[in-house]
């Protein structure tokens, strides 16, 4: 078994609780956030505290992926400690000891000041690279939130969504498959609907949104039909991808160049972070961003 498929075997068992017939998605928010911060620099080192910035992307995925509607509560250090019954996380005293029950774990500047995480070193060196982190956040994000966020979600038009995905050129060459094939099929791991609309926002150095795309078609398992293995940067990454089986077809709708809707802008006007994970921005926290992408793009 090689790593990565130990790693996301061990991300698709992990021990929750259940509430109303739903895993507690707790667990999985928290990887998510430690992997986005791990992603954009924020946490540079295999030492994971329970820190400000830690605390407000875990809060920034939880309004994205857990409808208030859902039973359970977004309490950050519940994870946090508890991630510790988890083979590939690690919780430490600062003295460097391991840690123990202590009373009442369950409170963030209890936690923030006392004890530090790891996780195994080999676990850390695959959230670095972004293909393998894509595939361990998909993991979760599938297994634990996404009947979460369709069951409880309460909008009117589940087709009228829109998304921000994050789009790499550093692995794959989007300007080129889009201005020569004018689609693309994604590797699906949002649960999307015909007729959504997403932006594909260019990471570093680009840092902005470039394409107004569609989604036609969800839930496809791969085919020879897609095969668009000359823009991907080598026949290995290509050959990963393949082994995904749930894709979506996005359709090119608009090519998007204004300076307006550069991260530094976007950051004004309602988005937390630099898109890592998928954010759905047609929902209630995420009003003034919508509306401002819209009336620039």
């Amino acid at each position: 078994m090689s790593a990565i498929e130990k790693y996301l075997h061990e991300f698709v068992s992990l021990n929750t609780a259940k509430v109303s017939g739903h895993q507690a998605p707790h667990k999985a928010v928290l990887l998510l956030a430690i992997m986005d911060l791990i992603a954009d620099g924020t946490i540079d080192s295999n030492h994971i505290v329970l820190s400000e910035e830690l605390v407000s992307r875990f809060d920034q995925l939880w309004k994205e992926y857990v409808s208030p509607d859902a039973p359970f509560q977004p309490k950050v250090a519940t994870p946090y400690w508890h991630l510790q019954n988890e083979p590939f996380y690690h919780l430490f005293f600062n003295d460097g000891t391991k840690a123990t029950d202590i009373d009442n774990p369950y409170k963030v500047q209890k936690l923030r000041h006392i004890v530090f995480a790891t996780l195994d070193e080999e676990l850390f060196g695959l959230i670095q690279n972004e293909d393998t982190r894509e595939e361990l956040a998909t993991a979760l994000i599938i297994n634990y939130l996404d009947d979460i966020q369709e069951e409880f979600d309460s909008s009117e038009c589940k087709s009228c969504d829109y998304w921000i995905v994050a789009s790499n050129a550093t692995y794959f060459h989007i300007d080129d498959c889009i201005r020569e094939v004018g689609h693309v099929y994604w590797r699906q791991y949002i649960n999307a609907a015909v007729g959504d609309k997403v932006y594909l926002y260019g990471t570093r150095p680009e840092s902005r949104i470039k394409y107004l795309m569609e989604v036609m078609d969800v839930d496809m398992p791969f085919s020879e039909n897609m095969n668009d293995e000359k823009y991907w940067d080598s026949s290995q990454t290509y050959e990963v991808r393949k082994k995904y089986n749930r894709f979506m077809k996005l359709e090119f709708r608009k090519k998007i160049t204004t300076p307006r809707l550069a991260l530094s802008e976007l950051l004004k006007h309602g988005l937390k972070a630099a898109p890592q994970s998928p954010v759905r921005i047609s929902q209630p926290a995420y009003a003034e961003l919508l509306d401002y992408i819209k009336t620039n793009e």
